[in-house]
């Protein structure tokens, strides 16, 4: 089930940031469950396993930091957050999602390349369409590039 992040969740949110980011941002997350900050959650009953963290600066919602438990990873729970957490946005008339991965991150690089392309909407680049799209440019926080894609 994927939900909305609770105070109660604050614990389990700390451990997978720390188990599944490799430069986690412990303050972002201080505010994000709280506050301005959005944050979903995968809980499969026993507390969550999965989150995204996203900043909404309408049209613009930034994936802050997208994490699955170590364990956890590969099964499908960070696609499925993804595409919910893209799915809701768009119903709230968001643009433009954009990600962040570091430049020599393949494994995220991929994955968001893997998970777009199992997207039921395709991806263009947004350099050459207004439509939903993605691209990697820019840099992030973590000195990686930006990957945006326009819902």
């Amino acid at each position: 089930m994927i939900r909305q992040a609770v105070p109660a969740d604050e614990a389990r949110l700390r451990a997978i940031q720390s188990a599944a980011l490799d430069d986690p941002w412990p303050e972002l997350l201080d505010v994000a469950i709280e506050g301005a900050p959005r944050v979903l959650v995968t809980d499969e009953g026993q507390g969550p396993i999965a989150y995204a963290l996203t900043v909404p600066d309408h049209p613009v919602a930034y994936v802050a930091e997208l994490a699955v438990a170590p364990a956890m990873q590969g099964q499908g729970y960070g696609t499925e957050l993804l595409r919910t957490l893209v799915a809701r946005l768009r119903a709230a008339d968001f643009e433009t999602v954009r990600l962040t991965a570091r430049a020599d991150d393949d494994r995220v690089r991929a994955f968001y390349d893997e998970a777009a392309s199992a997207s039921s909407t395709s991806f263009r680049d947004t350099t050459t369409t207004a439509a939903m799209a993605c691209c990697w440019s820019g840099s992030s926080r973590r000195g990686g590039p930006a990957r945006s894609l326009a819902v």
